[in-house]
């Protein structure tokens, strides 16, 4: 994709919203190792599921995975996969009750969410493992 292929406002837009500057700047191999990496993880199950490297680097770690551009949970290692997902949950959630609970025991205001919760975030790859784990699929992202 060359600068020329898009408009100028085009060019500014997506200049400002950041992560492309490589459409200003030219192509550089090496900014592009730099930017995060967009997983989208597949299953015949269902439909893709696609997150943005930090999220889904982190979504792979809960899952007793490291973040790499490709990979596959197989349909027997499923069961594990959502537990532990499941299992990070209910722990972030707990943690959370738990700031709540300490901060009105001392009087001060309640502590709220920061952006998207584990549980929000996770949903969409726990239904779509869930879907692969019912019809033996496995679950694949990046190839």
């Amino acid at each position: 994709l060359s600068q020329r292929a898009l408009p100028r406002q085009s060019l500014a837009a997506a200049a400002a919203l950041g992560g492309l500057s490589w459409l200003v700047n030219g192509f550089d191999s090496a900014s592009v190792e730099k930017t995060a990496l967009i997983y989208k993880f597949k299953s015949k199950a269902g439909g893709d599921v696609i997150m943005l490297g930090p999220q889904g680097d982190q979504i792979l770690n809960l899952i007793g995975r490291e973040a790499a551009p490709q990979g596959i949970v197989s349909a027997d290692q499923l069961p594990a996969a959502i537990d532990s997902l499941e299992l990070a949950v209910t722990r972030d959630e707990a943690a959370f009750a738990q700031a709540q609970a300490d901060a009105q025991a001392q009087g001060d205001p309640l502590p709220r969410r920061q952006g998207i919760s584990l549980r929000q975030r996770a949903w969409p790859l726990l239904d779509l493992m869930r879907r692969s784990q019912a019809e033996r699929r496995d679950l694949t992202w990046g190839v």
